[in-house]
């Protein structure tokens, strides 16, 4: 039994021996065989099989790795291609496409050539790719011309693109001036034929009051005009009282607009009337666009314009001094009637005082042409208020370059070309422009 248990121990120790002195042999004869291979003087195959496999799927895999980085590299190169040619047939289509107009038949031409040519290109890479026929790799310019050519291509049609929008904006500017000269010419005809129709000077019968659903700007031009037409009558009023009260006119039209006095101004015809008038417009319509009545709706404006826009000396008597009217009166007079005008006038206060009582207005031949202006510019103010948007005015700017779209000359202007003041205000309705009215002077604004 001893021996039987010693023997197996012994040889298990030699077998681990002999394992360990062969397992290093094979190490050495590796090594070796691997110093040599660097050194150049193993040539001779090795008779050991298991080293020749492993040598033999190193070289394997290494040569898979060689072809799938350079089957990767033709693709990246044929895509390259394949971009570069797709951007020339873009640049050349581009290019096509601008000559068509205005007509370049040489131009064409070479665009056309250019697409056919591409065109082959892109057929000839297709089948390349399809029969998996390789394309150089081995120079990496190759690679960069393909991105530079894809890059040029690209400029190309942008400047291209660039070129057809330019002469795109220079057509559109064009019809722009020819539509701008068409519309100023077309303006010039409405204004002479308003001015062949105002010069019929049509009666306040002619006002006519349309349905609220039919109104329309012209209803607002057609009760601008009367409206005017009544400032003017309180102005040469205003002006027969002042000559009666032995006032200087020229006085009191160079205490209200200076520019107006001078130089070329002084003989032109009217200018104090036009002086005088523009201040009574200036009183007039201040604070036109503010709703007096901010509860009423435009429904309910238009029923007042209504009420007033007809010519009726019962409305005036019916009229009651604490209506909407009847403050827009009497502060109309106060803002327009200094107490020193008043007083030159009349020798006395007593218009003032009765508008002032709140009883009543006065009943002088001098507050009827007044109120009859007071009643046509509040009918004007009510009637703003039945559009929607309301009514805009304005006024041009002294010292402001003459333009006809937005201005009308009250005369010839004495060869004046920038506005000395406004006489009547314009006034925008929806998309249309009543001009406003304005004195040419030839002076600057400080009347120097």
């Amino acid at each position: 039994m001893k021996t039987d248990s010693t023997t197996p121990k012994t040889n298990t120790s030699n077998v681990g021996g002999l394992v360990r002195k062969f397992g290093k042999v094979l190490h050495f004869r590796a090594e070796d065989r691997k110093r040599k291979s660097k050194n150049g003087f193993d040539s001779q195959p090795s008779n050991d099989p298991h080293i020749d496999q492993d040598s033999a799927i190193d070289e394997k895999e290494s040569s898979i790795a060689v072809e799938k980085h350079r089957e990767a590299a033709a693709m990246v190169l044929l895509v390259a291609k394949l971009f570069a040619s797709v951007s020339a047939v873009k640049a050349a289509y581009a290019k096509l496409q601008v000559a068509q107009s205005p007509y370049d038949p040489e131009t064409i031409q070479s665009a056309d050539e250019t697409v056919v040519s591409e065109l082959k290109n892109l057929s000839e890479l297709k089948q390349s790719y399809l029969k998996q026929q390789h394309i150089d790799t081995d120079s990496q310019e190759s690679l960069i011309e393909a991105e530079e050519r894809e890059h040029r291509c690209l400029v190309k049609t942008y400047e291209i693109l660039k070129s057809k929008l330019e002469l795109e904006i220079a057509q559109k500017d064009s019809e722009a001036a020819l539509f701008r000269d068409q519309l100023r010419e077309s303006e010039k005809r409405v204004r002479s034929i308003e001015k062949r129709i105002s010069g019929r000077r049509p009666l306040d019968d002619d006002i006519v009051i349309p349905h609220f659903s039919a109104l329309n700007p012209c209803h607002f031009l057609s009760m601008v005009r009367h409206t005017v037409r009544s400032v003017r009558t309180f102005t040469q009023s205003l002006v027969e009282h002042m000559e009666s009260a032995g006032w200087d006119l020229v006085a009191v039209a160079r205490s209200i607009e200076p520019c107006a006095a001078g130089g070329s101004n002084k003989t032109r015809k009217d200018w104090k009337r036009h002086v005088l008038e523009s201040y009574v417009c200036r009183m007039m319509f201040a604070d036109f666009e503010n709703r007096d009545s901010s509860s009423w709706d435009r429904e309910r404006f238009f029923e007042e314009f209504a009420a007033f826009a007809s010519p009726s000396s019962d409305v005036l008597r019916a009229v009651k001094p604490g209506s909407a009217f009847g403050r827009f009166c009497r502060e109309k007079y106060a803002s327009t009637m200094h107490s020193k005008m008043e007083m030159a006038f009349f020798g006395n206060l007593d218009h003032r005082a009765t508008i002032n009582s709140g009883t009543g207005f006065p009943g002088t031949r001098f507050f009827g042409v007044f109120a009859e202006m007071a009643r046509r510019v509040w009918a004007l103010h009510c009637l703003a208020f039945a559009f929607e948007p309301a009514v805009k005015v304005f006024q041009a700017p002294r010292g402001a370059r003459f333009t006809e779209v937005y201005m009308e000359s009250v005369d010839d202007g004495g060869g004046a070309a920038t506005v000395g003041f406004t006489v009547v205000p314009g006034f925008v309705v929806g998309k249309m422009v009543i001009q406003c009215k304005v004195y040419l002077s030839d002076l600057k604004a400080n009347g120097r």
